[in-house]
């Protein structure tokens, strides 16, 4: 599955190996895609990874929200087509027109938004 980094959320502990490709071996295995490099990350054994168009059906979002623009704790992603999340890192997905702002005359907005909620480790890693 193609994502970027921006786009991944993976727990460390259910990554098996990771493989780093650059320079022109990027290339040679990966064509112009590679030119900047590429990871491969293999994830390990019964470790669901999920794209948007399947988080959002899990999460019953219906066919008009799913219309909406994409956040990840509350972060607009440019690339919704890229996401790509283990299942067990998602807390909750709501709609919300609460999000972080990037702009400062886009604060006011009523817009709506689905945010995908990740969990997030606490000050002592859990």
């Amino acid at each position: 599955m193609v994502t970027t980094m921006n786009h991944l959320v993976i727990n460390p502990d259910h990554i098996h190996s990771i493989n780093i490709f650059k320079d022109s071996t990027a290339i040679l295995k990966f064509g112009d895609a590679g030119k900047y490099g590429t990871i491969i990350i293999y994830s390990k054994d019964h470790t669901t990874l999920l794209r948007v168009d399947k988080i959002l059906n899990e999460y019953n979002i219906s066919n008009e929200e799913k219309k909406l623009r994409i956040c990840i704790n509350k972060t607009l992603m440019e690339n919704p087509q890229l996401i790509l999340i283990e299942k067990s890192e998602i807390e909750r997905v709501e709609v919300t027109t609460d999000r972080h702002w990037i702009n400062i005359e886009d604060a006011n907005s009523c817009e709506k938004f689905i945010n995908i909620v990740i969990r997030t480790k606490d000050k002592n890693g859990l």
